[in-house]
């Protein structure tokens, strides 16, 4: 479990078999607590009260996977809201109801 300002989100790693067109494939999931088993679709309210949290976990996931010589391709899908969307390369490319957070300045 991870907390992100102040939300839980669940993340949990497992393998299918045949995941991806296919082949066997890693699934990393990350559900917010209050919705741990995946949806069809988020009520709006909690679409807009997670997506930040999820964005964030998201993109630093998306950093190791890349650094990890091992991981040689990755999809990126929402299982809630807008499923119907196609996957894509990055947490980035998702069609998020929130902008990324701007940076915080450090203090000085």
């Amino acid at each position: 479990m991870l907390p992100v300002d102040g939300n839980a989100f669940l993340v949990a790693l497992m393998y299918q078999k045949r995941a991806m067109q296919g082949a066997g494939a890693w699934l990393l999931t990350i559900n917010p607590f209050d919705y741990p088993v995946p949806k069809r679709e988020l009520p709006t309210h909690a679409e807009r009260k997670y997506s930040q949290g999820l964005r964030l976990i998201s993109e630093q996931i998306e950093v190791l996977l890349a650094n990890t010589l091992a991981v040689t391709q990755q999809a990126w899908f929402f299982e809630g809201w807008e499923s119907n969307k196609p996957v894509v390369r990055t947490p980035a490319d998702l069609p998020w109801l929130t902008d990324s957070p701007e940076q915080k300045p450090a203090p000085r």
